[in-house]
């Protein structure tokens, strides 16, 4: 039994412990109201007395549960470390259309034939036809020459027209590692458009991700 585990028993028992106290005392004022009958009661009333009673009880225990309810934990021991590839992004769309371009087209020329005649109408199916959906956004990574990563994460959204969210994890050995990650967003699996590669040293139990940054526009390792 490892040590969180033993902690999550303590505070789960501490709990029950509290509770059981609590509903024990409940049932004492019961019968001993019972028994006194209408005995005329001095001080604060039984029910303030009692709440009194339960709150300090269960502060009491609530203590060993307040410093193990959150106690420090790392998925990864002193031997080991890991890469992380982690981040959305957006693939081209599959059908090169420029919304923008056939809206203006068609708004000028709805401009145009609007001062010959006043029933023209806008080609609304035009406007409609540019496809949204995106590429699947593929990611590859090798570490020392060995491909750990070769994977295609679809767009979301109901027209495919949303970025992609990539996440997958390596755990692998302490040391100097190289690392080679590609990444495409045009359909081209065998033509990366963007591409990263650095020999890094990674400490134990560290973390390296690898992700997408917008504004450098390129494949970063942080």
């Amino acid at each position: 039994m490892t040590n969180t585990l033993i902690k999550e028993v303590i505070a789960f028992a501490a709990l029950i412990a509290a509770a059981w106290f609590v509903s024990a005392l409940g049932r004492k004022k019961q019968v001993l109201t019972a028994g006194a009958g209408a005995r005329a009661e001095t001080g604060w009333p039984g029910s303030v007395v009692f709440a009194l009673k339960a709150a300090l009880i269960l502060g009491i225990f609530m203590v060993p549960v307040y410093f193990q309810s959150d106690p420090p934990y790392s998925f990864y021991t002193n031997k080991d470390a890991s890469v992380k590839v982690a981040f959305k992004h957006i693939g081209k769309k599959v059908v090169n259309c420029d919304e923008a371009e056939v809206i203006k087209s068609e708004g000028e020329r709805y401009r145009k034939a609007l001062k010959k005649t006043s029933r023209v109408q806008m080609n609304m199916a035009r406007l409609a036809g540019c496809p949204r959906e995106r590429f699947p956004v593929h990611v590859s990574l090798s570490i020392d020459g060995r491909e750990v990563l070769d994977r295609s994460y679809a767009p979301t959204g109901l027209k495919k027209d949303m970025a992609s969210y990539v996440y997958d994890e390596f755990i692998i050995a302490p040391g100097r590692h190289k690392l080679n990650a590609r990444l495409g967003d045009s359909g081209r699996k065998d033509a990366p458009d963007y591409t990263f590669e650095e020999t890094v040293d990674i400490k134990p139990a560290q973390v390296r991700l690898i992700m997408f940054d917008d504004t450098l526009g390129k494949l970063v390792l942080e």
